[in-house]
């Protein structure tokens, strides 16, 4: 069953935005921006845009967490005063300084290898890879046929070399590796509630990653917690059922940060 939707639920909004000091983290790709052929075109949505910056005024931690590199978030973002994760959280910019979190794993020579070994085994024209230093990606989306390219992918992790280093997971249509034992969101968002002292936070995220960062709200027990599924053809099941609620769109997420801020402004 799919969750009800945030925007009908204001008691859920309160639950948040009343709290001493309540948070909002959101993924990127599918979140704040459309999903897009060439993910490198991705930008934020022009209304996300404004009701982001409308947000970090209001609340004492907004963050934007991605599988990009975190310097890419940051230029498709651009807002003061906002987190930038990036690399599923092993590495940060606040305030315009670089860190990489403690407990970050580096196998940059695994990940090359393995994506080379992707590069040459699939022949299917299109697909786009990143090599992101603390992880990799393979996009298909745009691939000349998804479906054939996605089948020799996991035939290809069968025979890649270093996969007792490497974990793999889909999200949609796109294949991410990352060191096994490596921080992932879920990391991200339990040290942003420490380091921030957080009493509450709102989680937004639309794809097989943000499961992560869904599944340790959960059990954060000393803190309300809220997680919400952005709503698409390709939102995958899991998410879905470990959402506390839903948005429909990239837009409704602009709705969503909008309603966040005007009910934390009656709360000052």
């Amino acid at each position: 069953m799919t969750p009800p939707s945030i925007l009908e639920r204001p008691a859920a909004i309160r639950r948040v935005t009343e709290a001493e000091r309540p948070g909002l983290v959101l993924d990127f790709d599918g979140t704040l921006s459309e999903i897009i052929p060439v993910g490198d075109h991705a930008v934020i949505h022009p209304r996300n845009a404004s009701a982001l910056r409308r947000a970090s005024e209001k609340f004492p931690l907004v963050a934007v967490l991605s599988g990009r590199r975190v310097d890419e978030v940051v230029d498709r973002v651009d807002i003061p005063h906002v987190v930038y994760i990036g690399n599923h959280g092993s590495e940060y910019i606040a305030d315009g300084v670089y860190s990489v979190a403690a407990g970050a794993v580096l196998k940059a020579d695994a990940i090359a290898s393995t994506l080379d070994h992707l590069k040459r085994a699939v022949s299917v024209a299109g697909l786009y890879y990143q090599d992101k230093r603390f992880s990799a990606s393979a996009h298909f989306r745009n691939a000349a046929d998804p479906d054939k390219a996605r089948r020799q992918l996991e035939a290809a992790l069968v025979s890649a070399p270093n996969m007792d280093e490497i974990e793999s997971s889909w999200g949609r249509m796109i294949l991410d590796l990352r060191p096994i034992s490596a921080l992932n969101k879920g990391d991200a968002v339990t040290a942003l509630v420490s380091d921030h002292s957080l009493d509450a936070v709102m989680f937004v995220g639309d794809d097989t990653t943000d499961l992560d960062a869904m599944r340790a709200l959960s059990s954060l027990t000393s803190i309300a917690a809220v997680s919400v599924a952005v709503l698409s053809d390709e939102t995958p099941p899991p998410l879905i059922a470990a959402a506390d609620f839903t948005v429909r769109s990239v837009e409704e997420v602009a709705d969503l940060l909008d309603l966040m801020a005007k009910t934390r402004a009656h709360t000052e």
